[in-house]
């Protein structure tokens, strides 16, 4: 019982071994397939942040530009610097112009939802139908919403209260407002975004429908998106207030970061941390909108980052129950096998110690387990012919001792010489049949270790024969490698000629806005020419002068076009040239790769032929074992001859020494001798006797 228990669990042991490796394989695949899953979303939702993030700055650098160049404006400064109070004709068409300045501002932008001015002195308008009154900067003045403005300088709200209410504006229609002063005159300009564009600049920053895109006024405005849907104040599960603190958090996390040389924590313009916030974990991105106070942020879940990776673990685990289940059914199935056929010889060989040689030894395996009961099987036959030849041997002896009984006479004077020299002889034979079985023994020892180092010999070689196939499949994925490198060299090389491709068409459109601002400077001169002309007619040329002005007006916007067009190639030209040099850098990566797999594949041609070697001087080796069994076998089989010459030559030597003692004791001693003898005869016949064969 115990035997089958041991092998039984010693097996199940041993199947456990791969089992446990499983098992932790299947854990450290999929923890590193999480982080790598986790690092690449992380990575992409940064970005993705971070372009919005620029995107919004571009549009506030926008609409900063637009208000500088109104309140920079001629008719805007001459107005609120020189006419502001009065009401005379030409104080009434400088405030003209400077409404359709700012209604021409409008139109052109069509994101920005509307205007507001409010001067001390001179008229105040906004976009809306509704008037602001003579009071408005005095109201905005007190209201508080100028304070947080520097001197000459400009900021950026979520909300105007002041306008709100005066003008009755829904703040559902705005998502950002720019308030600055004016230039000459104390007044203040005041121009918002539309909601429709913050709404769309932030359906980019969600990612997944389960995140939150959201941009942080620095009063404490929140617009939050979610699955492309603008959330109202109820449905926000969040406030500002934890949204602010959880900013602040990343940035300091982004400075302590940088101070230490760590890497993951972003930096001073783009953040993100996991934090806790609206009973959920979620990975924060936040990313500051260049100096104006505003901040892009996104809240993704992270059981959406992580969702991904779940499909691996889910594979992982029944791999990992399925080899479990398989090698714990293949052990037990095994260890039932064998010890069914171990229980089974162990009966037999009970049967047969209790004296019963009459039974055979089967089984129905074609292993090791066959062969074994085929050799007890045998060997019961050959006791049972060996019990039987002793059987014959003793009767045959019983006999002999009878007859010589009966023969014994007196013989002893004749056998004195023979005793003298018969016990010289035995002393020899005996000494060398001593030394002839001390040999046979050193033999036979040598043989087994011989043996035994032989078949050691050949597993080593089976195994180098593995090891040529694992450094076989090895050259192979390295090829692969070396033809994937290849690969990736080719598209960089194709990724940097598209490059100088737009590079080049770039520069042809710097060539464009050249001649869009000589074009314009020719219009302004025509119509510099016109006004003249005009003013030359009189009253007859009052309306040409009217179409010399707007002439005049669409060369400055013409101009101004130009230098944005030029300012967005200069962008886009600054962009080519640092992504061709990471393609450069990523082409040097590629070649670097390329020669540590050559490298790689010297190496493994190295050990290939250090293995076939090895593989050849064992192969060797193994021959020279096999012709040293082979004469090892003829000498053992010389030294047991010899031991059994000297063991018959010892045995006659005893047999006649025997026989001259006993012919010299007389032949009385012979009688008694040979009934002893019939004595043990018999009872050697009623050991045998218990013996079944």
């Amino acid at each position: 019982m115990r035997v089958k228990r041991k092998i039984k669990y010693t097996l199940i042991r041993a199947f456990l071994i791969p089992v446990a490796l499983i098992v932790l394989l299947g854990v450290l695949s999929y923890q590193k397939a999480a982080k790598s899953v986790t690092q690449q979303y992380e990575s992409s939702a940064e970005a993705t942040v971070g372009a919005v993030g620029n995107y919004c700055d571009l549009l506030c650098n926008t609409v900063e530009v637009k208000m500088n160049e109104l309140v920079t404006n001629d008719a805007v400064n001459s107005y609120y610097g020189r006419y502001a109070g009065k009401t005379d004709s030409d104080a009434m068409q400088t405030f003209r112009e400077v409404q359709s300045a700012f209604a021409t501002a409008k139109g052109t932008c069509r994101y920005i939802y509307g205007y507001y001015v409010a001067a001390e002195k001179g008229g105040t308008f906004s976009s809306e139908s509704y008037s602001l009154g003579n009071d408005a900067y005095a109201g905005l003045t007190e209201s508080g919403e100028t304070e947080k403005l520097a001197a000459a300088g400009s900021a950026w709200t979520g909300y105007h209260r002041y306008f709100d209410e005066a003008l009755q504006i829904d703040e559902s229609k705005y998502g950002l407002s720019c308030m600055r002063r004016l230039v000459k005159g104390n007044g203040y300009v005041c121009m918002d975004i539309s909601m429709d564009k913050i709404t769309e600049m932030l359906g980019d920053a969600a990612g997944t429908p389960e995140a939150y895109a959201i941009l942080l006024a620095p009063d404490g405005r929140e617009i939050v998106m979610q699955a492309g849907e603008l959330l109202t104040a109820e449905q926000i599960p969040f406030s500002a207030g934890e949204l602010l603190k959880a900013a602040e958090g990343n940035a300091q996390a982004a400075e302590d970061g940088k101070a230490e040389g760590a890497d993951g924590v972003g930096d001073a313009q783009n953040t993100s941390s996991y934090v806790q916030i609206a009973g959920g974990r979620y990975l924060f991105i936040c990313s500051a909108v260049g100096k104006t106070g505003l901040t892009v942020c996104s809240l993704i879940p992270e059981s959406a980052i992580l969702e991904s990776a779940q499909g691996i673990g889910t594979m992982t685990v029944i791999i990992v129950i399925a080899a479990c289940i398989i090698a714990l059914a293949v052990g037990s199935f095994l260890a039932a096998r064998i010890s069914g056929e171990v229980n089974r010889m162990v009966r037999t060989m009970q049967i047969a110690a209790d004296g019963d040689f009459t039974v055979s030894v089967a089984s129905k395996r074609r292993d090791e387990f066959q062969v074994m009961a085929s050799r007890t099987s045998e060997m019961f036959v050959s006791i049972r012919t060996a019990l039987g030849q002793v059987v014959a041997f003793g009767d045959e002896v019983r006999n002999t001792a009878e007859r010589l009984a009966e023969a014994n006479a007196g013989v002893a004077e004749s056998m004195q010489d023979i005793n003298t020299a018969m016990d010289e002889v035995a002393k020899g034979i005996g000494q060398q049949s001593e030394d002839s079985e001390t040999s046979y023994q050193q033999m036979v020892q040598f043989s087994g270790t011989l043996r035994e180092l032989t078949e050691e010999t050949g597993q080593v070689q089976q195994i180098s024969g593995g090891i040529m196939e694992e450094i076989a499949a090895g050259s192979k994925e390295v090829s692969e490698l070396t033809e994937k490198s290849g690969e990736a060299g080719r598209s960089t090389e194709v990724l940097l000629s598209n490059i100088e491709e737009v590079q080049h068409k770039s520069e042809n459109i710097g060539g464009i806005v050249d001649a869009i601002q000589e074009i314009a400077s020719q219009t302004n001169l025509l119509s510099l020419n016109a006004s003249i002309e005009a003013a030359r007619a009189g009253e007859a040329g009052k309306g040409f002068a009217v179409v010399a002005e707007e002439i005049r007006r669409l060369s400055e916007q013409s101009v101004e076009s130009a230098a944005k067009i030029q300012s967005l190639v200069d962008s886009i030209q600054e962009s080519v040239r640092n992504t061709t040099v990471c393609a450069k850098q990523t082409r040097e990566v590629l070649d670097e790769q390329n020669a540590s797999v050559d490298n790689t594949i010297e190496i493994f041609e190295k050990i290939a032929s250090g293995v076939t070697g090895m593989a050849d001087t064992l192969k060797k080796v193994i021959e020279k074992m096999s012709e040293m069994l082979d004469d090892n076998e003829r000498v053992l089989t010389a030294v047991q001859s010899m031991a059994a010459v000297s063991e018959e030559e010892a045995a006659s030597a005893q047999e006649i020494t025997a026989t001259v003692n006993t012919q010299l004791a007389a032949a009385q001693n012979m009688a008694e001798q040979a009934r002893q003898l019939c004595e043990a005869t018999e009872q050697l016949g009623e050991l045998l006797g218990k013996f079944r064969v």
